[in-house]
């Protein structure tokens, strides 16, 4: 009877826990709560992924991107319909998240970056350090009926992004032989503020253990260009993305 008694407590205890397994990686069972997991101080681990951008009718981009060995952001940029390759390296500086209990959020990315864009004629070399912070409010998406299940998603509602002021050195080397060109300019900082629901971001949860998780972004964005009096031009474009990152919690 003893034997028995102790199978059911285990049960018992056990079915609760094993409803709050939802993404394929997550943990079989856990003490704490989805939001009390994803609720924390978290840095950038790894990040891999694909973006297509799409500028209609014009041309087509493939960016891919991966982190390196030494806390680097590596993306390499394929053109369709242009002689030009571009590779981009940003050396991580701070790139950390915070995800607060009462539905707000706030992230930070410092890097510093080396853009080098290459054409039949010549070598773009572009070196500039980036400070950008986004804040605004957060929330577990709900169940569909054949994909995802309740609090597998989570959408990440920007209401600030601000870059601030930064200086930019280029240097162009012709591949004839001609005199290089330098030059150094200064970009303004941007402050932007944004409605509720105006920019958004959706991830599926693919894993959410107490020190770690993994989102995939889902949304992709689409941009229809106006001229100046606010009419729809021919040219529009469109991004998906196949990202995964890796938090961890500080």
């Amino acid at each position: 009877m003893l034997n028995k008694s102790l199978i059911i407590i285990l049960v018992i205890l056990i079915i609760p826990f094993t409803g709050c397994k939802k993404g394929d990686e997550d943990p079989f069972f856990s003490l704490l709560s989805r939001k009390a997991r994803v609720s924390g101080d978290w840095q950038l681990s790894t990040i891999e992924g694909e973006i297509y951008t799409s500028y209609l009718p014009l041309e087509n981009w493939h960016n891919a991107i991966k982190t390196g060995d030494n806390k680097e952001i590596i993306t390499i940029t394929d053109y369709a319909n242009e002689n030009l390759s571009r590779i981009l390296t940003q050396t991580i500086r701070d790139y950390s998240m915070t995800i607060n209990k009462d539905g707000t959020w706030s992230k930070t990315i410092q890097y510093n970056s080396l853009d080098v864009r290459e054409t039949a004629e010549s070598i773009y070399t572009y070196t500039f350090p980036i400070d950008m912070t986004f804040s605004g409010t957060w929330a577990f998406v709900g169940k569909t009926k054949d994909n995802y299940k309740n609090k597998e998603r989570i959408l990440l509602s920007i209401n600030n992004f601000e870059i601030l002021a930064y200086e930019q050195k280029s240097i162009r080397e012709y591949k004839d032989g001609s005199p290089t060109f330098e030059s150094t300019y200064v970009i303004s900082g941007i402050n932007l503020t944004y409605d509720s629901g105006e920019i958004e971001n959706l991830y599926e949860i693919k894993m959410l253990k107490s020190k770690e998780m993994k989102w995939t972004l889902l949304s992709g964005e689409i941009y229809q260009e106006t001229d100046i009096s606010g009419e729809e031009t021919e040219n529009a474009s469109e991004t998906h993305s196949e990202e995964t990152i890796v938090w961890k919690l500080k």
